[in-house]
């Protein structure tokens, strides 16, 4: 997640996997674009290639591309948690002041053997300590192996902290 806008009245965390879904699209049109071209040619076993590579890029395409948008507007006093996909459109908002704090949730990637370390992966995830949304609701669905979840977290929770001040 990337921060798009900071301000001490809101802030905005956003992904969008532009170069995922650029990949996924790329893929299918080169392998759809391969069997249409057999077909041309007279060559019928382009229909494999054109069904499946499509299918399957098509269906990756709609599972796996995702926008994910959290809103902590001081304003209002809500925080918006907002995910669409091709066909699906979600979004939950809670009180600002129900937000306890940013946590990092932890999951284990990699079990090593012997004398070496575990793996992990993390994600931001936001804690609710009230009322009957109380628990932890995740920001983003998928877990990532490097710094940023960490830096989001500290930055929600300092924004969190000057906006209840």
């Amino acid at each position: 997640m990337k921060i798009t806008r900071d301000t001490p009245e809101q802030l905005i965390l956003d992904y969008t996997p532009w170069i995922f879904a650029i990949g996924i699209s790329a893929v299918t049109l080169a392998v759809t674009g391969v069997g249409i071209s057999n077909i041309l040619q007279g060559d019928l076993k382009g229909f494999f290639p054109l069904i499946i590579g499509g299918l399957t890029g098509g269906l990756l395409f709609v599972f796996f591309v995702e926008r994910t948008q959290a809103i902590f507007d001081k304003t209002t006093g809500h925080v918006t948690l907002r995910r669409r996909t091709v066909f699906r459109y979600d979004q939950v908002q809670f009180d600002l002041a129900d937000i306890d704090q940013a946590v990092l949730q932890r999951q284990k990637r990699v079990e090593q053997k012997r004398f070496q370390s575990d793996m992990y992966l993390y994600r931001p995830a936001i804690e609710i300590g009230k009322d009957q949304d109380k628990g932890v609701y995740p920001l983003r669905e998928v877990y990532g192996d490097d710094k940023g979840p960490q830096d989001i977290v500290d930055r929600i929770n300092q924004w969190l902290a000057k906006a209840k001040a």
